[in-house]
């Protein structure tokens, strides 16, 4: 997780240091010997992945955070060399210091020091990204403008957005550093919304927050201009080449509005071609594909016009033509795989679209006698594009999905694509398979998709969001249990739905995030596979870096660190969301369950067990409630208080037994945590 900063057109100005010694001088500043050796005695030290790039090998390590003075940067010998001193270091960063990160590899050997991997100070760039990851995740395929509003209406979020825009050239707007030109995660935030086709919210953007309407340039969220560095895409091409003639029409209205038409025009791809030239290559490529050509030649006569081309035919398709092309609202059903077998997957039409939990659960009901005994085989079952409708009552729809489940008990897997439903109806789904859970122990659920993307998020604070909380915390407890006696090994929620969550229950994605984990290693450990060998493999080389359970702790570094928060504080315990205690605690007594059921789960999920993934999973448990631990804080270091959530999640279990370094650990620490705490830990707690 090394300093990603990036360098704009005209500099690499992310913070302070870079921006008055320059980018290579920085890094010689930032790997100070002496500046690293004092963030590794008294940094806050948490555990960190670097998740990004190739590859799915690379080690868990400790991150070490200190927030230093700018006298501490100007005396180091590489500033010492050059004119600039602390004064001026304050005055190009507004504060009174900053960031000092080190990364360093986990220590095998007393006595043998662990080797560090890059150090840095933080950056504008990688605090921007952060945040706005964060806080615009939620429109993952959610098309609701009030998510940017909503973005927009965080003080320190602006305020960074402002910081981040004084870092750079603040005079010609080609150059100016804004969200407008930020990739996030390889996309604009505008090129992320012509690509999901999420139309409300680019005419937001446009209206609001491009560069020819936002109130102040570093509230620029949207140029439609902007070419992408690798393919040298702009928002207009995006939608061209997609034959999304809607899209095409708000942006080239935009254009209109304010005069940019002859822009358009001027605008050429990579290969030199301009928006009919795109679009008649997709068309020439796509003629197999009636619907889509239809598509295509309905995007080429929204252009047609302003480029002085004339319009196309747009045949109509026969019903035939059309259906065989459209997002078909269907049931797969997926045979189990069984060793030496390959089954035939059996795609099924639904009646409709749009369906009410009553109507789906009748369509399973009245299916052919063949389907119905497939569904009492172990099949998975996976509904494909359909929206579902809100019954005549609430009562009626909590029937009809405790109906439509029961039907579905001997699934294996039942998961939802493409689908959408009401917040409302969403949680009847939830409680009915938790009920269904627990009135039936002997369902053949391994894993459970049931939760479809809400076509209407309510902003907090909302009843509906709490009713949805509830019910995913009873599901969590119930499907918990359920794994500790069969082989259910996973619940998904679906991607960006951090917003059906109230603030304080947002742990409960950390935690049906990693409540299985176990259950999936335990049959990765004794598979034949080759994602199983590689696991074997890594394990064997580096179990302490490698065991997949530290995901856990690296959880509060990697989503509960809110690192705008870290602008104002010297403490990075401040800059953590709230309930990243109940995350901690919740996630320790889930493992803890599953430890002591590992008898009873295990040999469902690997008959053939050795015996070998017991021991090797309570290892991979203890590792992971021990590193927990060492974020804690000390004398010498400020910390995360994490000891109390831990004591709390373990205090019924024989941790001696089951968690034997913990379990030393704890007792060693017994008396140092007799001597004073750290002065920022005692501020804290005051």
């Amino acid at each position: 997780a090394g300093n990603a900063s990036v360098a704009s057109r005209t500099s690499y100005l992310t913070n302070a240091v870079e921006a008055l010694l320059g980018h290579a001088r920085a890094k010689e500043v930032a790997s100070d010997q002496r500046l690293v050796d004092e963030t590794l005695r008294v940094g806050c030290k948490m555990v960190t992945h670097e998740s990004q790039g190739k590859g799915n090998d690379k080690p868990f390590r400790w991150m070490f955070m200190r927030r230093i003075s700018w006298s501490d940067v100007a005396s180091t010998e590489a500033a010492l060399n050059t004119s600039v001193g602390e004064q001026e270091f304050a005055a190009a960063q507004m504060s009174d210091g900053i960031w000092h990160t080190v990364i360093r590899d986990f220590r095998y050997e007393v006595g043998y020091p662990a080797p560090v991997v890059t150090c840095y100070f933080d950056s504008a760039f990688e605090l921007v990204t952060s945040a706005a990851r964060e806080k615009f995740d939620l429109l993952d395929g959610e098309d609701d403008p009030r998510l940017i509003e909503t973005a927009l209406q965080d003080e320190d979020f602006r305020t960074l957005l402002k910081d981040f825009f004084d870092t750079g050239d603040t005079s010609n707007p080609r150059f100016f550093k804004t969200l407008a030109t930020l990739p996030l995660g390889g996309q604009s935030l505008l090129h992320a919304c012509c690509e999901s086709s999420l139309y409300q919210c680019v005419v937001c953007l446009l209206e609001k927050y491009s560069v020819l309407t936002a109130e102040a340039p570093w509230l620029q969220l949207a140029d439609p201009f902007w070419k992408d560095r690798k393919w040298g895409n702009t928002a207009f091409t995006i939608a061209a080449y997609k034959g999304d003639s809607r899209m095409l029409r708000i942006l080239l209205d935009w254009a209109g509005q304010h005069e940019k038409l002859h822009s358009v025009k001027q605008m050429k791809d990579k290969k030199g071609k301009d928006l009919p030239d795109i679009i008649d290559e997709r068309i020439s490529r796509s003629k197999q594909m009636a619907q889509k050509n239809n598509d295509l030649l309905r995007t080429f006569n929204v252009v047609a016009e302003l480029f002085g081309r004339p319009k196309r035919h747009v045949p109509v398709l026969s019903q035939e033509e059309a259906g065989g092309t459209v997002m078909e609202s269907k049931v797969i059903l997926s045979p189990p795989r069984r060793e030496g077998e390959a089954g035939e997957n059996q795609a099924i039409s639904l009646p409709g679209g749009e369906l009410t939990v009553q109507a789906l659960a009748e369509f399973f009901r009245s299916c052919s006698p063949e389907v119905r005994a497939s569904l009492n085989s172990g099949v998975s079952v996976l509904l494909l594009n359909v929206k579902l409708l809100d019954g005549e009552s609430a009562d009626l729809d909590d029937e009809a999905a405790m109906d439509l489940l029961g039907l579905l008990t001997m699934c294996s897997r039942i998961s939802f694509k493409d689908c959408t439903a009401s917040p409302q109806l969403s949680t009847c789904l939830v409680r009915a398979a938790t009920a269904t859970a627990r009135a039936n122990p002997t369902t053949h659920w391994s894993s459970l998709g049931i939760v479809p993307r809400w076509t209407d998020i309510p902003l907090p604070p909302s009843r509906v969001l709490d009713d949805f909380a509830a019910a995913l915390t009873d599901a969590l407890s119930a499907f918990v249990e359920k794994s500790c006696r069969s082989d259910f090994c996973r619940f998904d929620l679906p991607s960006g739905c951090k917003g059906y969550l109230p603030a304080e229950s947002q742990h409960l994605l950390g935690l049906c995030s990693h409540a299985f984990v176990m259950t999936s290693l335990a049959f990765s450990l004794a598979s034949a596979s080759f994602r199983a060998e590689g696991l074997n493999s890594l394990l064997q080389a580096n179990f302490k870096s490698q065991n997949p359970l530290l995901s856990g702790p690296a959880y509060l570094e990697r989503v509960f660190l809110y690192t705008i928060q870290l602008r104002k504080y010297a403490s990075v315990a401040d800059g953590l969301y709230p309930n990243w205690k109940s995350y901690v605690q919740g996630i320790i007594e889930i493992w803890l369950k599953q430890l002591l059921a590992l008898s009873d789960w295990l040999p469902n999920l690997v008959p053939q067990s050795s015996g070998s993934e017991a021991s090797c999973l309570k290892q991979m448990v203890d590792g992971a409630v021990l590193h927990f631990l060492k974020m804690r804080p000390r004398h010498n270091r400020p910390g995360i208080d994490v000891v109390p959530p831990v004591l709390l999640a373990l205090s019924d279990a024989d941790i001696q037994m089951l968690l034997p370094k913990t379990h030393k650990y704890l007792q060693q620490i017994s008396g140092a945590r007799s001597q004073p705490d750290h002065p920022q830990q005692q501020q804290q707690q005051q």
